[in-house]
């Protein structure tokens, strides 16, 4: 991981799916300074089961931006 924040120049957000019962537990890691620079969301479990739910009754036709952000909605942002 470390590698990845050297690299400032990649625009890019790192997403972290995890158990819900997790939750502290990956806020703590993730505000540590070794992360500090870096855009991470997080996803539990139970998120990733209802998105994929609901994709898998709705298909989306469209481009890969839009699906980025539908994805977001899920997501909490934990380090911004």
């Amino acid at each position: 991981m470390n590698k990845l924040r050297e690299r400032s120049h990649i625009d890019t957000d790192y997403v972290i799916v995890a158990p819900d019962a997790d939750r502290q537990m990956v806020l703590q890691k993730a505000n540590s300074t070794q992360f500090e620079d870096m855009r991470l969301w997080y996803m539990p479990y139970s998120h990733l089961i209802e998105m994929s739910d609901f994709a898998a009754k709705h298909p989306y036709r469209g481009n890969s931006r839009a699906r980025g952000s539908f994805a977001k909605m899920f997501m909490e942002e934990i380090n911004a």
